[in-house]
């Protein structure tokens, strides 16, 4: 925390209660001690359920479940882990997907284009 306390001084920030320093599970919130129950829930992008902080990945500069950091292209089962995601993967129109379907979006209605409808007319990729 980079403060000096009291051990009778030691407490839950949201609580109050008295908090052990070896004993006590607790996390630093604002700077100051709180209990792990006051966390607030981060939401998964995947699938909009709650990551316990413990749990969450980062990738994207979204909160994921490990189980949810995947390709959403239909027919693929490509998984990756936090390290891969950025990699091996690319947000399009909010949707992770493999950089390997090299889909683009539409400059017109935004949608992605599979390679076989794509059409481009003044350096805009759009459908045909």
């Amino acid at each position: 925390f980079g403060s000096h306390f009291h051990s009778r001084c030691f407490r839950c920030s949201e609580c109050g209660r008295q908090l052990h320093h070896a004993e006590d599970e607790y996390l630093e919130k604002d700077g100051l001690p709180c209990c792990p129950t006051h966390e607030e829930p981060e939401v998964c992008y995947g699938c909009s359920g709650t990551v316990p902080s413990k749990d969450a990945i980062t990738s994207f500069n979204e909160t994921w479940h490990s189980h949810c950091l995947r390709c959403y292209e239909p027919g693929c089962n490509a998984t990756w882990t936090q390290d891969q995601a950025e990699e091996e993967a690319e947000m399009k129109q909010g949707v992770l997907i493999c950089k390997a379907h090299n889909l683009l979006c539409c400059y017109s209605c935004k949608e992605r284009i599979r390679p076989e409808n794509l059409l481009q007319w003044n350096n805009q990729d759009m459908h045909t």
